[in-house]
């Protein structure tokens, strides 16, 4: 019993910092990411690059990681950080996923 209780709560423990992650990457998405890319369906950005949603859908995450501590012409290199790149990949990992309706209710309502 104890063992499970233990694991239980390292397990919710583990749930808040990824929201916060997430959260910390909307943050940085939006402040450097907008001018070349439409980080939120909700909301304005460039079209200089792919979408975050379709990043969400057609990209792994060890390509997304990798583009972004490395990135290649024309991105810019932002000079992110382990813990910057972690958050922004939370924050693309939380988005809903293509095909999901939520995202295409938000989609719909941005129109």
């Amino acid at each position: 019993m104890r063992i499970w209780i233990t694991l239980t709560l390292a397990l919710a423990g583990l749930a808040a910092p990824a929201a916060a992650d997430a959260e910390r990457g909307a943050e940085l998405a939006r402040r450097w990411c907008t001018p070349c890319h439409v980080v939120a369906a909700d909301e304005p950005g460039g079209d200089a690059g792919p979408s975050f949603m379709a990043m969400r859908a057609g990209r792994s995450e060890p390509g997304l990681r990798a583009w972004l501590f490395q990135p290649h012409p024309p991105m810019p290199d932002l000079a992110l950080t382990a813990a910057e790149i972690d958050a922004i990949l939370a924050y693309i990992r939380a988005l809903p996923a293509p095909g999901n309706p939520e995202a295409e209710g938000e989609a719909a309502d941005s129109e």
